[in-house]
């Protein structure tokens, strides 16, 4: 008061016990398991007294699954959430409007009332409430959980969240909540839903423990590889989407998902470590949950501990189910894809080879598992320069899940993307089509920011590098580098790829300084993951290499192309295409040294290699052949040097002109030396080196990315195809060199500017 006297006695407020403004603390509001089955027990008995009727019309909120039992007696147990609160929760909490949980006490004296929350659920009301109710049953009797159909107002007049978005937050950061529990089922529905995505990131933020369950259907999720996609997920309300957005903005996705692949880590070992506690540990369940820990391992690229899950799983199910059956031939086949990203092509070929007969004898020739495990061959020969036998793979199995499932299907996509890497170099229109196929399929079923669609989109990248058409291709890997941001730890080897990617580009532009950082993020990445010996660590030393040759650092690019010849030996021994391309870069390294004879060498053996893996016209097989050609120009040996070109030619003859970019220049090389021969032969002395001669340049090989195939491009600062010639010279050139060039292109198509690009 004014006058400074004494203040006035706070005011009472007295509410009636019944009173619907008198609640519990949000935190307050946990239900035991007890009473949560107390509730669908009680539901049950309603049911079937009083033939409770299925009102649905439809079976999804898309309103495309008509309901057979449309206007018949409900079956709870698979009924969804929102219907069982339209149906049971607002009728018992309808006439104090009040939550659930408020009604409890009076209706089960035995159980009491509400309970302080021990665990937050997450789930989505479109699941079916019973199999949440049995998602959380691990948690054991002595848990309270907080349900929002429970433990918040269902009155539409006194709905918490009119005031307070994030009312239910208390609850989830109270110091006793120990853990929020993420309830899944078979489609990930939780996840498309904003508002359990925020309450995923307020838990993160909040440093809450994050448990998935049930953890069995984790391996068949898109948990296993990759995280929350935001544009996946959508609420009601336009203004609660932009507001959760923007609360996501603040933390980065990134961040959030390294809490969310932490939980799909434990859930999984959770899961193995009850399967062994229960039933034994050599029984089929812990066979299970090993082999569903080795697919996540697999993903998180620790290979040698999927390798060990595998083999455990393996050795439980020969025992127990014998060496024929089917679940067998299906771990069988993850292994020998683990073997096989570990470098180990042989033993890899026979573990899926196996499985490849096995599921023929169960299933027949044409079944799923068969052609799995085709694809997966396919992938091994490749590897193995096989790529006759990978492309007849491929299409095998590209045809049988045609034949089973349809155009729209994961398994398709997947087919159509290996073929195309083994078609990039011999057949890149048909590849880059294969790969717009397997793009527009994945968007529809993983999401277009799911780390499938990056993998397409840099696949998609390096078919359009490679046909020239640099702005959408840097376009796609930027875009998946962004993903892969959003969906993998820092330094992730496909991170890493991306970054490479971006480097090819940045080189092919003439931006050096950024294409040397590119593909130094790249290398630094790849070392941290693999160590020196790996394939990709090889393939980010040979493209640091060539850039610090254009760069003219001779000595820098020599020992990066060493060092990649040294992990390419370790990783596959001598006999391998990706061998003689990095001999075939350290004899490029030498002769920009000067070192003409010791360059001639390696290239011969980069030749001598190529010869021997390659049965077809290969582009790398011109590469050899030119350059050979090339030095012995510069040398004088010019009849030595028409023989290479012939060669060249020769291959480039068997192949489209379209894919052989640099078919002008090697007529070019082919034509001067040629000249330069006869004019040799009037005057022996006479010896001009090839740089002097203008020409098409020598040619630059990069590399990048899983699948190792190889194009030409040319490099900055090479001379355009010019004439320079005696009138003896010009007029060998006006019969001989035109007879020649004739003879193996009886009707050349002209060729426009080309875009000299390799691949991956």
């Amino acid at each position: 008061p004014s006058c400074g006297g004494p203040p006035p006695p706070p005011r009472r407020l007295a509410f009636r016990l019944d009173s619907p403004d008198l609640q519990p603390a949000i935190p307050d509001r946990g239900m035991s398991l007890a009473q949560l089955k107390r509730f669908a027990a009680e539901c049950r008995r309603e049911v079937r007294e009083q033939q409770v009727l299925d009102t649905r019309a439809f079976l999804d909120k898309e309103r495309c699954t008509p309901n057979p039992n449309h206007n018949k007696v409900l079956d709870f147990d698979s009924a969804p959430t929102w219907l069982v609160v339209e149906l049971f929760v607002k009728p018992a909490t309808q006439r104090r409007r009040c939550p659930f949980v408020d009604v409890m006490a009076a209706r089960w004296p035995d159980l009491g009332g509400p309970r302080r929350t021990t665990h937050f659920l997450s789930h989505s009301w479109q699941q079916c409430f019973v199999h949440d109710l049995e998602a959380v049953e691990f948690l054991g009797e002595s848990s309270n959980v907080w349900m929002c159909c429970f433990a918040m107002t269902q009155d539409s007049s006194r709905l918490e969240l009119l005031q307070d978005n994030e009312v239910f937050a208390e609850a989830l950061v109270a110091e006793e909540t120990v853990a929020q529990v993420l309830v899944l089922d078979e489609r990930v529905t939780a996840l498309t839903r904003l508002w359990v995505l925020f309450e995923v990131l307020r838990s993160h933020e909040h440093h809450k423990p994050m448990m998935i369950s049930p953890p069995e259907l984790l391996a068949r999720s898109p948990l296993i590889c990759s995280g929350i996609q935001l544009e996946l997920a959508d609420a009601a309300k336009s203004e609660d989407r932009d507001y959760i957005l923007s609360e996501f903005d603040k933390v980065g996705l990134r961040s959030v998902n390294s809490t969310v692949r932490l939980a799909v880590q434990h859930a999984l070992q959770r899961s193995l470590s009850e399967a062994e506690l229960k039933y034994g540990p050599r029984s089929q369940q812990v066979a299970i949950a090993s082999k569903n820990m080795g697919i996540l391992l697999e993903k998180l690229y620790r290979l040698e501990e999927s390798e060990s899950a595998f083999r455990h799983s393996l050795d439980i199910q020969v025992e127990l189910l014998g060496p024929h059956a089917d679940e067998v031939a299906k771990t069988r086949n993850l292994l020998g894809c683990v073997l096989r990203s570990l470098g180990r092509l042989q033993e890899a070929e026979e573990e899926i080879q196996q499985a490849l007969i096995l599921s023929r004898d169960i299933g027949g020739q044409e079944c799923a598992a068969a052609a799995q495990s085709l694809s997966d061959l396919g992938i091994v020969d490749a590897m193995a320069s096989r790529f006759g036998s990978a492309e007849e793979k491929h299409r095998a199995a590209l045809a049988i899940r045609l034949k089973l499932f349809g155009e729209d299907n994961a398994d398709v996509a997947f087919s159509c993307t290996n073929l195309a890497r083994v078609l990039l170099s011999s057949r890149s229109d048909e590849a880059l089509a294969l790969r717009r196929r397997a793009l527009g399929i994945q968007r529809v079923l993983f999401g277009a920011r799911s780390l499938v669609v990056a993998l397409q989109l840099m696949d998609l990248g390096d078919a359009l590098w490679l046909s020239g058409d640099l702005a959408e291709a840097e376009g796609s890997f930027f875009l998946a580098l962004g993903i892969c941001q959003e969906q993998l730890p820092q330094d992730h080897v496909h991170t890493a790829r991306a970054y490479g990617s971006l480097g090819n580009v940045s080189l092919d532009l003439g931006k050096l300084t950024e294409a040397e950082e590119f593909y130094t993020r790249a290398l630094s990445m790849r070392l941290r993951f693999y160590g020196p010996n790996h394939p990709d660590v090889a393939r980010a030393c040979g493209n640091l290499g060539r850039v610090y040759q254009l760069q003219a650092k001779y000595k820098e690019a020599k020992a990066v192309q060493r060092k990649a010849l040294s992990a390419r030996i370790a990783a596959y021994g001598l006999w391998h295409h990706e061998v003689a391309r990095s001999i075939h870069f350290v004899g490029q390294a030498l002769k920009s040294e000067g070192k003409a004879d010791l360059a001639l060498e390696e290239f011969q053996r980069a030749l001598k290699i190529r010869a021997m893996v390659f049965r077809g016209p290969f582009q790398e097989l011109i590469t050899s052949h030119r350059d050979i050609g090339d030095v012995m120009h510069e040398q004088g040996q010019y009849e030595s040097a028409v023989r290479s070109y012939q060669r060249a030619l020769a291959v480039a003859k068997k192949c489209k002109p379209s894919d052989v970019p640099e078919l002008q220049g090697l007529v070019a090389h082919a034509r001067t030396a040629s000249q330069l021969s006869m004019a040799s032969i009037d005057s022996p002395s006479r010896s001009t080196p090839l740089c002097q001669i203008s020409h098409a340049g020598p040619v630059t090989l990069v590399e990048q990315g899983a699948d190792s195939r190889i194009a030409s491009k040319t490099t900055e600062g090479s001379a355009t195809v010019g004439r320079n010639v005696a009138p003896k010279e010009m007029a060998w050139n006006t019969i001989s060199c035109v007879s020649f060039f004739m003879l193996l292109f009886p009707a050349p198509k002209v060729i426009g500017k080309a875009h000299m690009h390799s691949s991956s």
